[in-house]
């Protein structure tokens, strides 16, 4: 059996950048993911993410850079040529995101940023 599932918990390093395109819509950012090193030193991994259609409609209007989130997806690896060579590139294809950053709220309460679903 196999099975390609991956969770990741990270920081938005930049607003995702949402594009529309004729057939589908996209939005594509980087979560930074803190680990330590043998040595105890700390270090960044920077995952790039892609979430297609509705899922990137809501990811581009609910998350913001600085972000602590949640993303639930797969590991796709895909190619391409340039000059004449073909380079490879691992992202994850996010299938759902969970914030994890409390928002802040208004002396009233309400939360600043809501998206209907």
């Amino acid at each position: 059996m196999n099975y390609n599932l991956v969770v990741i918990v990270g920081r938005l390093t930049k607003d995702p950048v949402f594009r529309d395109q004729k057939d589908s819509k996209m939005a594509q950012f980087s979560l930074a993911v803190n680990r330590y090193k043998k040595d105890g030193e700390p270090q960044a991994d920077f995952i790039p993410v892609v979430f297609w259609g509705d899922s990137a409609i809501r990811a581009s209007e609910w998350l913001k850079r600085g972000d602590l989130c949640l993303i639930q997806g797969r590991v796709t690896v895909r190619s391409y040529e340039k000059d004449g060579q073909t380079c490879w590139f691992t992202e994850v294809v996010g299938d759902s995101f969970r914030l994890m950053t409390p928002k802040p709220a208004d002396p009233d309460g309400v939360v600043e940023r809501v998206v209907a679903p």
